[in-house]
Parts: structure tokens; sequence; C-alpha cells
């Protein structure tokens, strides 16, 4: 019995002759060296570490011809994960799609499959800095055609925001624009008609991702476009908002708003106003002229007036090769930087607002927040009980809240009666309505 440098287990009889060899008998796991047969497979185990019997999945090597749909990656021999009930669950043995640098030229497609070795990622800025992707944050499955900060892996734009991609749904620049679609074919996003050509998309060292035509001319950008984040270079105007995403991993567009105004910055929840830039502790206003729009740069973030005078600033300590100012999706306003370049976790800068109880909705509904130092807790009001799920039930158990207006009823709902408690004297805030 022999134990070969590759790790292959071989019995040989007295002329070195190969009886048996463990590589000719694979479990759960392939290595270099290792060649696995048309009709043999992988078989995985019930769990990593304590049972090792077999369990429900194989990685099969067949003699199928997979194509891909672009007719430029096609092979001959595949693998496929398999079910015990031979569903197929993934899998294409393929040739690595190449990212590109700076620019692409039309007729471009490219799909979260396409390059899913280098996690979507298809085009990238001169030093690598940003990256256009298509990817999705785990375990969603809702992908998205985004730019990305590499180092920090912030997403500071998405153009589907509203209408997400699987894997194989398709990106496509042509002379046109550029265009998401589904598997059917049918459009999920694109850019508007232009005048011209394009004849290129770029990713500038900014993040700012640019469509021009043959004379170098912008006929779009991202930065024109803003979703829930501001970055250094960009300038958003009078009008233009952030709006952001329903959650970190589900980017349609939520309940909260940035609006920039010709008098402020402010933060919005069903066209309330419930916070302003000015009102930051770091803010300095230096005059009363109609703010223009917001820029920021690697000193701070600010409010310009037409003639690019300051109206508003926010001075932040040090200068910085990249910061970000995100709405989050619990409604607050956040910009951070690196805390260093061996460290790419966000070091905080500004959050307004910076109390918990100052969020429209940091409590459930009908809940009440007591502030705490740069915190809250929530509590009910009387005649209420808190659970430990955050709701708040009538302390009379015979009583219930009503459904939402909008809920799916039935005729005895509709005529039962409604009785009311009364929240007592004081009690103003946000309230979130059950419609």
């Amino acid at each position: 019995m022999q134990l070969s440098e590759t790790r292959n287990l071989v019995l040989v009889d007295a002329g070195n002759n190969t009886l048996w060899e463990s590589f000719a008998h694979p479990t759960a796991t392939i290595v270099m060296g290792q060649r696995i047969p048309i009709g043999k497979s992988l078989q995985s185990a019930v769990t990593v570490n304590e049972d090792m019997s077999v369990g429900d999945y194989r990685l099969e090597a067949t003699n199928r011809d997979w194509v891909m749909e672009d007719a430029v990656l096609t092979v001959t021999i595949a693998w496929a994960l398999w079910t015990n009930r031979n569903e197929v669950i993934h899998g294409k043995l393929r040739k690595t799609a190449s990212i590109s640098t700076h620019s692409i030229s039309p007729d471009f497609t490219a799909s979260f499959f396409q390059f899913s070795d280098i996690r979507g990622a298809f085009l990238r800025s001169q030093n690598d800095t940003f990256r256009a992707t298509i990817d999705a944050k785990p375990p969603s499955s809702k992908y998205y055609f985004s730019v990305v900060h590499r180092d920090t892996d912030i997403i500071i734009w998405s153009a589907n925001r509203d209408a997400p991609m699987s894997s194989s749904d398709k990106l496509s620049l042509t002379v046109s624009g550029l265009t998401v679609t589904n598997q059917a074919g049918e459009p999920l996003w694109s850019t508007p008609q232009f005048n011209s050509d394009i004849s290129a998309m770029q990713l500038s060292e900014t993040g700012n991702l640019v469509l021009v035509d043959a004379g170098n001319n912008t006929l779009w950008e991202s930065f024109a476009h803003p979703t829930d984040t501001i970055v250094m270079g960009q300038r958003i105007p009078v009008g233009k908002s952030l709006q952001s995403a329903v959650t970190e991993e589900d980017m349609s567009a939520g309940d909260y708003r940035l609006e920039v105004t010709d008098g402020d910055v402010v933060l919005q929840w069903n066209k309330m106003n419930y916070w302003k830039l000015s009102s930051d502790r770091k803010a300095v206003r230096n005059s009363n002229k109609a703010v223009s729009l917001m820029a920021m740069n690697g000193t701070g973030l600010y409010l310009l007036a037409s003639d690019n005078s300051t109206v508003v600033q926010v001075a932040l300590n040090g200068s910085s090769s990249f910061r970000s100012g995100k709405l989050g999706p619990d409604g607050r306003f956040i910009i951070g930087r690196p805390r260093s370049r061996s460290d790419n976790k966000l070091e905080l800068e500004v959050a307004g607002p910076l109390e918990d109880c100052d969020l429209p909705l940091s409590c459930k509904e009908i809940g009440l927040c007591r502030r705490k130092p740069i915190s809250g807790s929530c509590s009910c009001l009387q005649e209420f009980i808190y659970q430990s799920n955050g709701d708040c039930m009538p302390v009379n158990r015979s009583l219930s809240l009503p459904s939402a207006c909008t809920a799916a009823r039935n005729g005895s709902q509709l005529n039962s009666s409604f009785s009311y408690l009364k929240l007592g004297p004081g009690k103003s805030g946000f309230l979130k309505p059950k419609l």
C-alpha cells in the first residue's frame, strides 16, 4: 500500500502494477493531480466535520454540451451539482471573463453568472478604486447593477434598485443605450434615448459611470441620478434627493428621503421633516444665500450658492481619499471614511439625527421612545403593555388593534365595532399609522 505525493492511496502487486487507488473512488473532494471521469461524481457529507456519511448533493462530470448564451463561451465537458432527485442546482465549467479597465465599447453584454469568479465585476476605474458590478448581498438572491468602492465594498450607486435581476439576467451596452433585461428579454431598467450614438461606457476614479459619444461628450452619468449615497466629487443640485433602501439587502426605494432645498438639506419621512443639516453640531452657516447644490470633497460636506460660495459647511477632520454620505434604511444620514489604509471599516464622522428617538420609526406602531445618551429605549403608552417583539398590546386583552385598512377582511370584520383609548396629554412625535 503506497501513499503518493498527490495524496493518492494505491494498492500494488509485486510488479508495482496498480490494483486499486483511492483517486478512482472519490468521496466529497477533488485534489490536484486527480481526474474524475464522466460517470463518476463527488457526493457531499451530511455535516462538515461530525457526520461524514453520504449527504444529499452530488457534483457530477457529464458529457453534455453546455453553451453560454453569448456563443463565445462554449465547452464540451461540464460539471453540474445535482440533488438525489436528479434536480440540477448549479454549475458550469467555463472560461473566466476578464474585467475591463476604465472603458467598455458597444456592443457588450454581462451577467453575474458570466463574471461570478470576480463577484460580478466587469469594469474597474483606472486605479481600481471603483468597480461596476452585477451582484447580490447574501443571503439575498436579488442582483443589482451597481458601482462599488472596492476597498470598503460600499455600493455608491445602483441602476435597477426597484427591479432586481437574477444571476443570469443581462446588462447590455449598445450604441443606443444601456439596458438591463430579464431572461424573457423584458427591460428592467434603461437609460433614455440620446441624440448621438454611444461610443463608450467609462468608470472614473470618482466612481462616476459615464456614457460618452465619439467626441467624448457626456450623454449620461450616474452622478446625475443618485440613489442613497453621495461621494467625493459628486454634486447634487436643488430638487434632487437621496432615497433610502428598504434594507441593506433589499435596495428598492424605502420610506426616507434626503432633499436638497434652496434653504437647507432636510431628511423627510412621509414628506415631514425630522432633521436638517444646518442643525448638526459640526455645521456652520456662512451666509443666507439660496442653496444651489450639495457637494462633498475630501474635507467635508458643503451647501453651495449659485456663485459657488459656501452657504453651510460641515468641515471634517483630516483629508481622505474616500468619504461617503449614505441615507440608511433606518432613516439616518451617515458620513464616514475608512479608518486607515489597512482598516477599511468606516469611521463615523456625522450622524443625523444622532439620537435614536429623533428617528421617525425608532419604535414600532404606537411605541414610545424614551431618550438615553446617544440611544433610546422603546416602551408603550398608558393602557398598553410592551411585548418582547416590540409590539404594544392593550392591557385589557379583550381589546385589540384593528386590522390595517389595506388588509383582507370578511363581512363580520366590516360590521365589528371599535372602541378607543385616550393616549394622554403630551404625546407628540411620529406615530406610525396602520394603513
